[in-house]
């Protein structure tokens, strides 16, 4: 009785490993703890289940334990499937825009676009004040090319994006600082580049109970009805789609470099490190092998 909760949680987690059994099933079993007792318990759940070979299957809203963790993930969302594989598979070639937004700190840029094909040029995808081009030869260019008129989601994460001096024109993007966020190792730059950002529905919510804790309040279903030009943005009690605001570009710079609020910068774009989504939020195949 005078254990708190994170304690009483490690006691129940300790209890079950030390019966070395075959089969783990642990739903959220770091939930109550603080940030750096959960990294070393990480640590040493992994290493206790593989040193006992025993099959685990770990539930969690954490990406963080889900990606460093698991040898492999299943992702889901209100009950379907979105997307399984190893944490780099679902990283790198994540199945559906859900999922591209739910892994990876900071979240990947989900920036709303519009197709324009010039033949035997380039694909242009229109960002509303500039644009990205793919060339006509790259296979990319000719699976996007389908969805000539139409806007699709481009996700790029942080990683893919890099301050110049002088971007190349079709293959950066230019803005101005909105803020930033010192974090020691790294600052993250949130740029205003003119375009529209979408956020997926569920993304950041908490579970929708009802007043006395049992059963979900109805919601409205239609899956990424809501999805297109003219859109308003949702009630919080509807479920009609991805959210629609204006787009805060994030990218990453290393320590110590100053930066100010409103300075205009540069970002070149890593085109094969993009992702692309249809209107319906799954991934627009652009000539990669299928994984299994």
């Amino acid at each position: 009785g005078q254990l708190s909760g994170g304690q009483q949680q490690r006691v129940a987690m300790g209890r079950a490993l030390v019966r070395r059994p075959k089969l783990f099933l642990m739903d959220e079993p770091l939930s109550n703890l603080d940030i750096g007792l959960r990294a070393e318990l990480r640590t040493e759940i992994s290493s206790l289940v593989r040193r006992h070979d025993a099959t685990t299957l770990y539930v969690t809203h954490d990406q963080t334990e889900a990606l460093t963790m698991a040898d492999r993930v299943a992702v889901l969302r209100k009950g379907v499937l979105q997307d399984v594989g190893t944490p780099d598979e679902i990283y790198e070639r994540p199945a559906t825009m859900y999922v591209a937004a739910f892994l990876g700190t900071p979240r990947m840029n989900l920036l709303e676009a519009r197709v324009n094909v010039y033949l035997d040029r380039y694909v242009a995808l229109d960002f509303g004040d500039q644009e990205l081009r793919l060339p006509w030869h790259d296979l990319r260019g000719r699976a996007v090319a389908r969805y000539h008129g139409e806007n699709i989601v481009v996700g790029m994460r942080a990683e893919a994006l890099a301050p110049v001096a002088e971007g190349q024109p079709g293959q950066s993007l230019q803005g101005r600082v909105r803020f930033y966020e010192h974090h020691g190792h790294e600052t993250l730059v949130f740029l205003d580049v003119g375009a529209t950002a979408i956020v997926p529905d569920g993304i950041g919510d908490k579970p929708d109970l009802a007043r006395n804790g049992s059963k979900p309040r109805r919601r409205l279903t239609g899956l990424f009805a809501g999805f297109g030009a003219g859109v308003a943005e949702r009630r919080p009690d509807e479920d009609t789609g991805p959210i629609r605001k204006p787009a805060d570009l994030v990218f990453r710079l290393p320590p110590h470099i100053p930066i100010s609020a409103g300075q205009p910068i540069t970002v070149a774009v890593h085109m094969d490190a993009l992702h692309y989504f249809d209107k319906f939020g799954k991934r627009i195949d652009v000539g990669w092998t299928q994984r299994a």
